[in-house]
């Protein structure tokens, strides 16, 4: 996503909590509705797709449950942005 590289142009990871928030809140500029624990759900439920690279973190409270191709779930807390 090239709205989020642009905004941390000086970072190779930022948070996943943080990506999702700026997810969510470009859907409701375009006019969807969302609920934040279905928009996090849903996007772990796929991450795998989107060929983002995940990192582990320290802080459990930053976790989001991303799961891979076998639907196997593991706890993230910071994405690597693309150019």
């Amino acid at each position: 996503m090239k709205f989020a590289h642009q905004l941390f142009k000086n970072k190779e990871y930022i948070e996943l909590k943080l990506f999702i928030k700026i997810f969510e809140n470009n859907l409701n500029l375009a006019g969807y509705e969302t609920k934040k624990v279905s928009i996090e759900e849903r996007f772990g439920n796929v991450f795998y797709q989107l060929g983002f690279e995940p990192k582990k973190g320290r802080e459990p409270e930053k976790f989001v449950k991303l799961k891979d191709r076998f639907g196997q779930s593991e706890p993230y807390s910071l994405i690597k942005l693309g150019e």
